[in-house]
């Protein structure tokens, strides 16, 4: 695998605390890679039912990003607040072939007793591929309002054109789609160790996933909310935040199986919704003992109010610490721990 990329940024000052930037990007990955993929589903007694899937692959994907966006004050009510205001653009191109063999579906021994080489088959003439132009473009506004010394309103939107162009496997494809997705947020100083906090956003994101009949599965929809509290202590030495949020997924890809006709997995759009609180706290207890934490509990369900997504955790706990030895200079020791409730599929 081939990365290669490269930037430039211009900034200038107008002053006023005014000033803008333009940032411009250019990416370029290829990749060519021998899978000896296996598929099927082993008998729990007899350990028989998997299968060889040797294929290569071959891809090049180019992409030219740019965003260009200005910021500074504004003056309204007797008060100063912060504007932001901007437009991105992209374009991008992937070109995708396989190839595969003629011992597709080869019968595996069962994995109890291993199998440490598979004989590297002669890759047929390219059978398959795909080729994509993808184009987007993003006008978006954010206005940070202070409305007192305690209360900050933070509004903003963005309007998005995605538009998909290309064929997969021999199956035309094309999406445009154009979507306003808004976002508000306000923070309100209780005390000068406290905080409370809500926000609200609607999402939008297009997607490259393809469906069994090789069509795209289309954009992302949804929206996320969150209210919570903020809080520290010691002159901000120690940190703490709980929040619930709940979270809307309209149409997400979620992988639905492998097509053995062309090599490549294919994807169905589910609808789900997540709702949880969350707790979290870091900090420096000493000079130089350091910890954070957190925990999360979820519920993930489809429309139908039933359980979905169960590969996702729904409870995590998660810690970590580090201490600066004073006895060696520059030697710090640290420890993370990472608990999650069961998952399956």
């Amino acid at each position: 695998t081939d990365d290669t990329g490269a930037f430039t940024q211009l900034q200038h000052d107008f002053g006023n605390e005014w000033q803008a930037k333009a940032s411009f990007n250019y990416e370029e990955a290829e990749e060519l890679t021998e899978l000896f993929y296996v598929y099927g589903t082993p008998d729990r007694e007899t350990g028989l039912g998997l299968f060889s899937y040797p294929s290569a692959y071959d891809s090049v994907f180019r992409a030219h990003f740019a965003d260009v966006y200005a910021s500074g004050p504004l003056t309204l009510f007797g008060r100063k607040h912060d504007v932001v205001a901007g437009f991105n653009w992209a374009r991008g191109n992937n070109v995708e072939h396989s190839q595969y063999s003629d011992d597709l579906g080869t019968p595996l021994p069962p994995l109890e007793q291993g199998y440490a080489h598979y004989p590297k088959p002669t890759w047929n003439p390219i059978s398959a591929g795909s080729d994509f132009d993808y184009a987007r473009e993003s006008l978006y506004a954010t206005v940070r309002w202070n409305l007192s010394d305690s209360v900050k309103l933070i509004t903003g939107a963005s309007r998005t054109h995605a538009g998909t162009t290309g064929d997969s496997y021999g199956e035309a494809n094309a999406s445009d789609d154009t979507k306003t997705t808004p976002f508000a947020g306000l923070v309100i100083d209780l005390a000068p160790n406290y905080s409370l906090y809500g926000s609200y956003g609607e999402i939008f994101n297009p997607q490259s996933e393809l469906d069994i009949d090789h069509r795209l599965v289309g954009p992302l929809t949804g929206s996320n909310a969150e209210i919570g509290m903020k809080g520290e202590w010691r002159d901000g030495a120690v940190n703490a935040t709980v929040a619930g949020f709940r979270t809307r997924q309209d149409n997400l890809a979620e992988s639905a199986g492998f097509d053995l006709d062309t090599g490549t997995s294919y994807y169905q759009g589910i609808d789900a919704e997540s709702r949880g609180i969350e707790l979290d706290m870091a900090g420096r207890l000493t000079d130089r003992w350091r910890v954070a934490g957190g925990i999360t509990h979820l519920r993930v369900e489809d429309d139908a109010g039933q359980d979905t997504r169960t590969y996702v955790p729904r409870d995590t706990f998660r810690l970590s610490t580090t201490y600066d030895l004073a006895q060696v200079e520059g030697l710090m020791l640290g420890a993370s721990v990472r608990w999650q409730s069961a998952i399956h599929r």
